[in-house]
């Protein structure tokens, strides 16, 4: 199926268009919404589309069924989730309001027909399908469901969004040039489309337009949409361009009339499409053309203008206009990073460095790549060192999620555990990926030679590492060369060496140190991430330097103030190399305070009643530090006295104060006597029977009032009724009635309660004492008269003593002769058990029991007896003999057999030659014939370089007044047939080619592009240690026949020393 879709342009017809003398123009950029919509805009509505349904995931699909599908038996259409029902809708929704038309007015259900032609055409992909297309073992009912076609839309291996952008990216095949149908795109964005349904299963999504209700509100819609257009949404090769126009606002009156020109703002070109050349299709609603050229996606700004309309209004012509402004909706949509390894796959590590995995951690990126859901990607720095997680054979960070893009966001948190893996190989050609620096001592100013053997010859890049060890012992590395980089690599020589990365650098003091290296091929990051291949071991250079001593320089200077000393040092660098050579920190002394003008602090205003004063100080104007203080007194100042006069009233004498205006002090004089109340009375309630009255006295100056009550003027009470009895928890009342004529009041009063009549205490709930837990009862007072439960106390019973019991033994330990035995004496409670006591006894320690055995002498060792205890197995040893001795007869001895020794005289056999790596260092080992000693000595190593470049090194070494030699020729490296590194011994049945295949098997080998197979592989021949022209003079040569003739006569001496012994003994 092909993919993308249709943009319509949405506003009210009546202000879409500008009309001129010849033409009505729509221009999209004067329409609504189109002229108003950000970049934003379209960031976010993709974004809400994307992820809408809260459970689906686009990538899984786990996430679209509740009820699974199956494609195989037993079959099953499946039961897509309502959120991803929600997930197709919103991304229909979405090109919907992209190019300007109404939303769907339903969200698309379920529906077992659609469930069930969805399965179906998983065997015939096709709308219509053929009975024979049925798999045998499917159920008859089952493919019944399915058979009919009751859908407008079909589509194939998409995930059930993608399907979406699928249908609407149709229409034309830049590779076939031929149209295809446009079908598909209309019935999701048509303008009148309100209701489309979907179905998926297995890998067929497929849809229905159920419903065309919605009304189109602009003059024209279309694909790809006016203003911005995500690039990722539409296919270059696939999806023709389209416009949809609103018959209302404008018409077309001849197709062929119709001009459609596309203009590439970015690079000028104009296309021009019509209906005569079959570069457009024309209907009187719907106009489509084909889409200008792109390479894989669009990009900038492109212009449409179609000519030849009519406008429906004035019967003028019309023109539609927009620009579409193709952008990476990936750098702008919000989403969530699925990937945070950025472009690496893994580090292969041969298993030499299987120990020395913090130092490849060292080489490891500071910043990852992290790639977004909808392939954004960004990069941010780790949070610290990586570290080596053996457990899981990969090496682990973390990143700060706060330092990802506004857009993006770490919901699955990938970021707190970030893992990039690596692989421990045995594989023989990685045995290869070495690191060499030619020479390793240097002087600053040499030239010196990296090189980087790629095993894996297609590989197109090399890295090398400078190494720093910590002091907490981890790693920290510098990348110091790169082949894309570095202007010390040499591609030239580098290509005429295959497969050596060849860097020539000048060295400098920075130099020195420990490097490790790394080759891959960067194109793997279109397949997978890239594989880094680690150097077998790690390499060491030394830049040696004659120091010479610079003048010296101040750093770190610290000036003195008046409150702290100044100081600096005095550092002496190498001129040639830059290192230090010495560092003195120089003292300078405080300098003295500055005094500053004297300031008042801490000033207190004097008053009338107290004297004021301030801190006169004195402070350094440099430092701030307070030098000197003194307190200055201010006099107090006199009172100003202010007269009032206070009238007197009915209670207060009348009076002068006088306060004073600065402090408030105040005194007063002048009294004059009080004037007193002057009341007048009046009855303000009148007095009844039952309540008293009341007479009001009000103060005609002051309004001070007080009452006096008017009794009552009363009732006649007879003698009263009890009416409630008292009982003991209840009191009782007694009624008194008015007797006077026509009253009829009563009122009660209070009888006490009787209170309860207490009776003897008797005992509830008993319980006896034991001899491990006390006894208990209840002593109960209750009330004689109405039996109420008045008191009730727990009485404690005293345990009982225990019985003791006969004594037991316990943890009982038999005595030996070598320590003492013990029991425990314990007595227990007969009733209850309890340990009562426990008495440790001692049992006294045993005496030893001795069993002699005699051991005899021999020729060489004493006879003894041997006495050890039977029950303890203590032994010691006494009663000595001397060792007999040996008695030899005819060179062996009687009593036990050996052999008479005779004195050995070591002769070695031809040395063996062990080279090391680089030829600049041998040792050669002489082993004694009998194997009982073995001598290795350092050789003497020259070398030359032959006529064809070839260079040939010759150890040599002097052992027992002998000379021998052995020589080794490397050849020269732009000898393809002998390469001189790797060294490695030729092994029967392995062929010496150290040249890794790209790929473990055939089937792979045409996956990636420039992968090796059989037939382009490099052939090298691997150097071997060569013997055959060693120079080694073998012993028993004639070269020295002095020493050989002093060793023949001193052997013929020891015969006849030995016969003459024989003879002696033999007598």
């Amino acid at each position: 199926m092909l993919s993308l879709a249709l943009v319509v342009i949405a506003l009210p017809i009546t202000a879409a268009a500008t009309e001129t003398d010849d033409a009505v123009i729509y221009d999209a950029s004067e329409i609504s919404p189109f002229k108003d919509r950000t970049l934003q805009d379209v960031a976010d509505h993709y974004s809400a589309a994307r992820y809408a349904g809260e459970t689906y995931i686009d990538s899984d699909s786990s996430t679209w069924y509740s009820t699974p599908s199956s494609t195989s038996a037993p079959y099953a259409a499946g039961v897509l989730t309502e959120d991803t029902h929600e997930a197709m809708t919103a991304m229909t929704n979405f090109y919907r309001w992209l190019v300007g038309v109404p939303e769907l007015t339903a969200t698309s259900q379920h529906s077992d027909s659609l469930q069930a032609q969805a399965l179906d055409r998983n065997f015939e992909f096709d709308h219509f399908i053929s009975n024979s297309s049925k798999p045998e073992d499917m159920d008859e009912d089952l493919w019944n469901e399915g058979f009919a076609c009751d859908h407008n839309i079909l589509a194939r291996w998409y995930t059930p969004q993608g399907a979406i952008t699928g249908w609407i990216n149709e229409g034309y095949s830049t590779y076939y040039q031929e149209w295809d149908t446009l079908g598909h795109r209309y019935a999701l964005i048509g303008s009148d489309c309100s209701d489309v349904q979907f179905g998926y299963s297995g890998s067929i999504a497929i849809g229905k337009n159920v419903s065309s209700q919605n009304t189109m509100e602009t003059p024209f819609a279309a694909f790809p949409a006016p203003g911005y257009m995500p690039t990722s949404l539409v296919s270059p090769s696939s999806s023709a361009w389209s416009v949809e126009l609103n018959n209302a606002a404008v018409t077309v009156e001849d197709s062929s009339a119709v001009v459609i020109t596309i203009t590439n703002l970015s690079t000028g070109e104009a296309y021009q499409r019509t209906e005569a050349d079959g570069t457009a299709q024309v209907s009187n609603w719907t106009i489509s053309f084909v889409q200008p050229p792109a390479d894989e996606r669009y990009s900038g700004e492109y212009t449409v203008e179609i000519t030849g309309l009519t406008d429906a209004v004035t019967g003028k012509a019309a023109v539609i206009r927009y620009t579409t402004n193709f952008i990476d909706i990936t750098e702008t949509a919000a989403s969530y990073i699925t990937e945070a390894a950025g472009d690496i796959s893994q580090y292969v590590i041969y298993q030499s460095m299987a120990d020395s995995l913090e130092k490849v951690a060292a080489i490891l990126p500071d910043e990852i790549t992290v790639t977004s859901e909808i392939g954004g990607s960004a990069t941010i720095p780790v949070s610290g060192a990586w570290t080596v997680d053996e457990s899981n054979n990969c090496f682990v960070n973390s990143a700060d999620a706060n330092l990802l893009p506004s857009h993006m966001t770490d919901k699955n948190g990938l970021l707190e555990k970030i893992m990039i893996p690596y692989t421990i190989s045995d594989d023989w050609y990685d045995s290869f990926n070495t690191l060499s620096i030619r020479p390793d001592t240097v002087s600053l100013g040499d030239t010196v030679t990296f090189r980087v053997y790629r095993t894996l010859v297609s590989t197109d890049s090399s890295q090398i590492f400078k190494l720093t060890e910590n002091e907490d012992g981890t790693y920290s590395a510098v990348k110091k060369f790169d082949s894309s980089t570095s202007s010390d690599f040499d591609k030239e020589l580098s290509d005429e060496n295959e497969p050596y990365h060849i860097y020539n650098h000048t060295a400098v003091a920075e130099d020195n140190g420990e490097y490790i290296s790394v080759y891959f091929d960067s194109t793997d990051v279109d397949w997978g991430g890239i594989s880094f291949y680690v150097s077998t071991d790690t390499k060491t250079l030394t830049v040696a330097c004659n120091h010479i001593y610079g003048d010296p320089v101040i750093e770190n200077r610290k000036d003195a103030t008046c409150t702290e000393n100044g100081s600096y040092d005095s550092v002496v660098y190498c001129t040639a190399c830059g290192e230090e050579l010495s560092r003195t920190t120089i003292t300078v002394d405080k300098t003295d305070h500055t005094t500053s003008e004297a300031v008042r602090e801490n000033e207190k205003a004097a008053t009338c009643t107290k004297a004021g004063s301030y801190d006169s100080v004195v402070y350094c104007s440099v430092c701030g530090k307070e030098l000197s203080r003194e307190m200055v007194e201010i006099p107090m100042t006199e009172h100003e006295y202010i007269s009032h006069v206070t009238e007197p009233t009915c209670t207060e004498k009348g009076y002068t104060t006088y306060t004073c205006s600065q402090c408030n002090d105040s005194y007063t004089d002048n009294y004059t006597d009080a004037l007193g109340h002057d009341y007048v009375m009046t009855i303000t309630k009148n007095p009844t029977a039952d309540e008293s009255g009341e007479m009001k006295y009000t103060c005609s100056r002051c309004n001070d009032s007080y009452t006096e009550v008017i009794p009552a003027l009363g009732h006649t009470w007879d003698k009263g009724v009890v009416t409630k009895e008292a009982t003991c928890t209840e009191t009782g009342i007694k009624t008194y009635t008015c007797t006077d004529p026509g009253c009829k009041k009563t009122y009660t009063e209070v009888i006490a309660a009787l209170g309860h009549t207490a009776g003897e205490p008797v005992r509830e709930n008993e319980t006896a004492a034991t001899c491990t837990k006390t006894g208990a009862y209840d002593s109960v007072v209750y009330c004689t008269v109405c039996g109420e439960e008045l008191q009730r106390t727990t009485e404690i019973i005293d345990r009982i003593d225990h019985t003791a019991s006969e004594a037991v033994r316990e943890n009982e330990e038999t005595a030996t002769c070598t320590k003492a035995g013990s029991y425990d004496s314990v007595v227990y409670c007969s009733v209850c058990g309890r340990e009562l006591s426990r008495e440790t006894v001692e049992v006294p320690v045993l005496e030893h029991e001795y069993k002699s055995s005699v051991t005899k002498p021999t020729c060489t060792e004493k006879g003894y007896t041997t006495y050890i205890c039977s029950h303890c197995g203590d032994s010691y040893t006494d009663n000595y003999t001397d060792a007999l001795g040996h008695t030899y007869v005819d060179g062996v001895c009687t009593l036990c057999g050996t052999k008479e020794p005779v004195e050995h005289v070591h002769s070695y056999g031809d040395p063996v030659f062990t080279w090391n790596e680089d030829h600049s260092a041998a040792n050669a080992a002489f082993t004694c014939i009998d194997g009982d000693d073995k001598q290795i000595i350092e050789c003497v190593i020259t070398s030359e370089i032959t006529s064809e470049g070839n260079t040939v090194y010759t150890a040599t070494v002097e052992f027992n007044n002998e000379t021998y030699s052995n020589t080794q020729i490397v050849a020269a490296p732009n000898t393809p047939e002998v390469p001189n590194e790797p060294e490695v011994p030729a092994v029967p049945g392995v062929p010496e080619v150290p040249v890794k295949p790209d790929t473990p098997t055939d089937s792979d080998s045409s996956n990636k592009p420039g992968s090796v197979t059989d037939s382009n592989k490099p052939s090298t021949n691997v150097t071997t240690p060569d013997n055959s022209n060693s120079s080694a003079v073998k012993t028993g040569d004639s070269q020295n026949p002095v020493i050989w003739g002093t060793l023949m006569v001193m052997s013929i001496v020891g015969l006849v020393i030995v016969l003459f012994k024989k003879k002696r003994y033999s007598k």
